[in-house]
């Protein structure tokens, strides 16, 4: 998945998808002599309960395969969007909306039972 960052600069990110939560992670670039270090970046950790809807958006000139998450945070109370591109064919985007809704539902659920 990619996503466009401060100033439009293009991340290469990994959606690490939990039960409850969700962590975007950026894959670290092996430089120099450093010895072993972790894999990835953590970027943001997102509980389910702060995203309010999936957004799929349709093809066009400027994007293909993308979806963005419309989310709130709890200390800012301005909605904002994530967008993201699915670096694979729609089949793999329509499999992470559908994993992503999925788990949306069961933790708004249970949630709402307790």
């Amino acid at each position: 998945n990619s996503v466009t960052g401060k100033g439009s600069k293009t991340l290469y990110v990994t959606l690490f998808l939990f039960s409850d939560s969700m962590e975007i992670a950026k894959k670290r670039s092996a430089h120099g002599f450093r010895g072993p270090s972790k894999p990835y970046r953590h970027l943001e950790f997102l509980s389910y309960s702060h995203i309010r809807s999936i957004v799929d958006f349709i093809d066009s000139e400027d994007i293909i395969n993308g979806f963005g998450l419309l989310v709130r945070w709890p200390e800012d109370p301005q909605e904002r969007l994530l967008a993201f591109k699915v670096s694979g064919d729609e089949s793999q985007k329509s499999a992470i909306i559908k994993d992503l809704s999925q788990l949306l539902a069961q933790t708004n659920y249970s949630t709402m039972a307790v």
